[in-house]
């Protein structure tokens, strides 16, 4: 695996020099789609101890549900605060590179307001209670990308694990 890109301009040229070696715009799709979340969700929105623990990671993001997709109104997962931190409960599907990933970003419904969703994203380590993966062979659009849905029942969470302020995912 390579090491994290430090730019976007990087990844736009370590994503064509795989391309040019392997001979498969799916192997320099994959890499860079793996890049660019890191950088965007992770670099972008994390703390400096986020950052630290997690950009080495393999991150896939978890937004799109099964038979709503990614439709804001029609979302469901939601993330209900207590003293602890937050526990995380719902479906989700189509998640890229999922199968390998170490963590998941997942979005979830963490309060509404004048009948609005408010979407937090979460840091969700793959080891953490709660959480099932369901992965999707039979889908191979993307390859060698692989997706799985995800089953979160109640994956308790801490505090840390807001990725960004709440409410603004």
């Amino acid at each position: 695996m390579l090491p994290p890109a430090m730019s976007y301009i990087a990844i736009a040229r370590e994503e064509a020099a795989i391309v040019e070696r392997t001979g498969l715009l799916g192997e320099g799709g994959v890499w860079a789609g793996r890049q660019v979340v890191s950088r965007f969700f992770i670099a972008g929105f994390g703390n400096d101890e986020q950052r630290t623990a997690w950009l080495p990671q393999l991150a896939s993001v978890a937004i799109s549900e099964p038979r709503v997709g990614a439709h804001p109104k029609l979302l469901t997962t939601h993330a209900d605060e207590d003293a602890d931190g937050y526990r995380i409960s719902g479906q989700k599907a189509w998640v890229t590179n999922g199968p390998i990933a170490a963590l998941f970003i997942v979005f979830a419904v963490t309060s509404v307001e004048a009948g609005r969703k408010r979407y937090s994203a979460f840091l969700v380590p793959r080891d953490t209670p709660g959480l099932s993966i369901d992965e999707a062979p039979q889908y191979r659009a993307l390859a060698p990308s692989r997706h799985c849905g995800l089953k979160l029942d109640g994956c308790r969470v801490p505090r840390s694990a807001l990725l960004g302020p709440p409410g603004v995912a």
